[in-house]
């Protein structure tokens, strides 16, 4: 083998030393310790022209700890397939295998025990038995070389937890669409030339995810989906976020904003990276024919481990930067109360009643100092309406819930006068002076 180049040691250790992600695809074979070097990376390792691998080297890289891809093989022993079944990288990983043309049951069976994305789309035929151990694989499988299916196959990996990519099958029987639509996950039906009624009756029943092109000879197929599975999701979490930060950022100022910048702006990073994505990954007429390119297979969905991680603190921080109850209630009766205001001054006094009493209805209790300041503010809009028994009614109140404001007394006396009360109001005049009160202009609740 006079053109094979080999991947040593010394190589593995100057790669590894530099901290990036591993593209070595000029090596057709790989020394044991090579491999050993390269498994301790976490991060991507692409392998995709090695011809050969040695069992003890499939047992390194099985320790790897990110996406794995080994595109170049045509075989694997089953002993190399045992130790990819142990390969679990982190979360949402590859483990691609796509140069795989055959694929024997017993190593079908170790290759199920896995937990990462599993990519075998060089596979052109699938044996009943291995198809019923794939079956129970538990993260997305992609069989996207497959041209044919039995019936007895479909029914197995109908089985499968998880989105399942069969984009090479151009036909499909009333049987194995049976069998699919009780297939709990995504399923791409791709390149299927025809469907019969039937066969497209079972499929639209159950699948929660379903993506199919009844392909034409045209350029862009017509990509039929049902549902939108994780990705409606991931826009929902984001929604709420981001309308619960507006809403609480307008309630309680700048020192919210402040707070909650950096992880806002994290959310927005992810929302537009997730976007950006999914218009370069979901264009149909990419995955209709034959497999998915190693760019496509990147979008790992929105609930990758750091997007996941990032919203996660994103939320805690927002719940922890928020006031308790009691002060989310104040916050909340001020914006009321400031436009009721607002609304005294313009003269525009039975607008400025209706926020009044909605800053009533919000306040809190327990706190009565500020309970008699909208009492007060109310009963003023009264008295300049000279509805003088409800603005008495308000300063009473007012007065029996913060007793040593000392405008209170003065401007019910003022409204005892209206009503030729003369004697209660020089009372309330004289305990207006006691209780220290000289400026008439001056609201109790003014900051001094």
């Amino acid at each position: 083998m006079c053109d094979e180049k080999v991947l040593t040691k010394e190589i593995a250790e100057q790669f590894f030393l530099r901290g990036f992600t591993v593209v070595l695809t000029n090596f057709t074979a790989i020394e044991d310790e090579a491999a050993k070097i390269l498994s301790k990376s976490e991060l991507e390792l692409a392998l995709d022209s090695l011809a050969t691998l040695s069992d003890e080297a499939a047992k390194s890289l099985s320790n790897h700890q990110g996406s794995l891809y080994l595109d170049g093989l045509t075989e694997v022993s089953d002993a190399t397939a045992e130790s990819f079944g142990e390969y679990r990288g982190h979360f949402g990983d590859d483990l691609s295998l796509d140069g795989l043309t055959t694929l024997s049951d017993a190593a079908a069976e170790s290759l199920s025990k896995g937990n990462n994305r599993l990519f075998l789309d060089g596979l052109a035929n699938l044996s009943d038995t291995a198809a019923e151990s794939l079956g129970g694989y538990t993260n997305d499988l992609s069989l996207n070389g497959l041209t044919s299916l039995s019936d007895a196959a479909a029914a197995t990996l109908s089985n499968h937890q998880g989105e399942l990519a069969l984009n090479g099958l151009t036909e499909l029987s009333d049987a194995a669409a049976e069998s699919f639509s009780k297939h709990d996950g995504s399923l791409k039906l791709m390149g299927l030339q025809e469907l019969s009624e039937a066969a497209a009756e079972s499929l639209s029943k159950g699948i929660s995810e379903l993506a199919m092109s009844i392909e034409p000879p045209v350029h862009q197929p017509v990509v039929i989906s049902k549902g939108s599975g994780s990705n409606t999701i991931f826009v929902i979490v984001i929604a709420i976020y981001f309308c619960c930060f507006a809403y609480f950022s307008n309630l309680i100022g700048e020192r919210f904003v402040a707070e909650n910048l950096v992880c806002a702006l994290l959310m927005g990073v992810i929302f537009v990276r997730r976007n950006k994505n999914q218009g370069l990954n979901s264009n149909p007429s990419l995955t209709a024919f034959g497999s998915l390119t190693r760019s496509q297979r990147s979008d790992k969905g929105p609930f990758t481990r750091w997007n996941v991680v990032i919203i996660a603190i994103s939320f805690v921080m927002f719940f922890h930067n928020l006031p308790n109850s009691d002060e989310l209630n104040k916050l909340r009766t001020l914006r009321p109360m400031k436009r009721g205001r607002a609304h005294v001054e313009a003269a525009e006094f039975e607008e400025a009643l209706v926020y009044f009493d909605k800053a009533l209805k919000r306040w809190p209790q327990g706190h009565p100092d500020g309970e008699a300041a909208i009492y007060f503010n109310r009963g003023t809009v009264y008295l300049k309406l000279e509805k003088y028994d409800k603005a008495l009614l308000d300063y009473d109140i007012a007065i029996r819930l913060a007793p040593t404001r000392g405008q209170l007394y003065f401007v019910r006396g003022i409204v005892h006068s209206e009503l030729g009360n003369d004697e209660l109001a020089n009372a309330d005049f004289s305990a207006a002076t006691t209780l220290g009160f000289e400026v008439p202009s001056q609201s109790p609740w003014e900051e001094e």
